[in-house]
């Protein structure tokens, strides 16, 4: 766990130049959460019309106010979902492309006795699959670690401030849901680490196949 959590902040390292990305990513971020929970509010306005809890003036002035309140919220919705998805996309292609030059560097200065151990699409597959991956990851795990954290913070207020009682019941089963995703997130980690090796296997044999075209269509492969 200890080490997995330096690879991470050793990832975070290499996009530390781009804060400023970050921080208007993480606002949009802030935004997306905020709309949630007004799409939610508005949910409940729409239930008591029909419910009959709102008196004639305030249903005549719902008329107008919640078809403007949907639009304005899926707009400003999508257009905070737009920024805070791209910038970290933008800031994992910049940290894929620092990651790629330093790998290379090091190549350059690797000693040939472990060249000739390793088989070279294995090498070949980490450069381009491998980094992919885990950089990805990491902006991945960023925007639902923000974006979510936000949203859940946020409904969790609304929840607790429409019924404290219901609010309880379902804390009480946090845990548990907390356990499953541990679970989850374990198992989905050694499948995503036999993925990756599996995929130098695969750029072996693709390489092996195209280098030896002409062997392979001499004996009919």
């Amino acid at each position: 766990m200890n080490n997995g959590l330096q690879t991470y902040l050793r990832l975070l390292d290499y996009g530390r130049k781009y804060w400023i990305v970050f921080t208007v990513g993480a606002l949009a971020m802030l935004i997306f959460a905020i709309t949630d929970t007004g799409f939610a509010f508005l949910i409940k306005v729409l239930t008591d019309s029909f419910a009959g809890n709102v008196d004639s003036f305030e249903s005549m002035n719902l008329k107008w106010l919640l078809p403007i309140g949907v639009i304005l919220i899926f707009f400003v919705r999508g257009l905070s979902g737009f920024f805070s998805t791209y910038n970290m996309s933008w800031i994992s292609r910049h940290v894929i492309r620092r990651i790629r030059s330093d790998v290379y560097q090091k190549f350059l200065y690797l000693p040939t006795s472990f060249l000739d151990q390793k088989s070279n699409a294995d090498l070949l597959s980490k450069v381009i699959f491998n980094i992919e991956q885990v950089s990805e990851s990491t902006a991945n795990v960023l925007t639902v670690l923000i974006r979510d954290s936000l949203t859940i913070i946020a409904l969790t207020i609304y929840m607790v401030y429409l019924s404290p009682m219901l609010s309880a019941v379902i804390f009480t089963a946090a845990p548990v849901i907390a356990m499953i995703v541990k679970i989850l997130s374990n198992l989905f980690r050694r499948y995503s680490e036999r993925i990756q090796d599996s995929m130098g296997d695969v750029t072996h044999a693709i390489k092996e196949t195209l280098q030896n075209h002409r062997i392979i269509k001499i004996f009919n492969g």
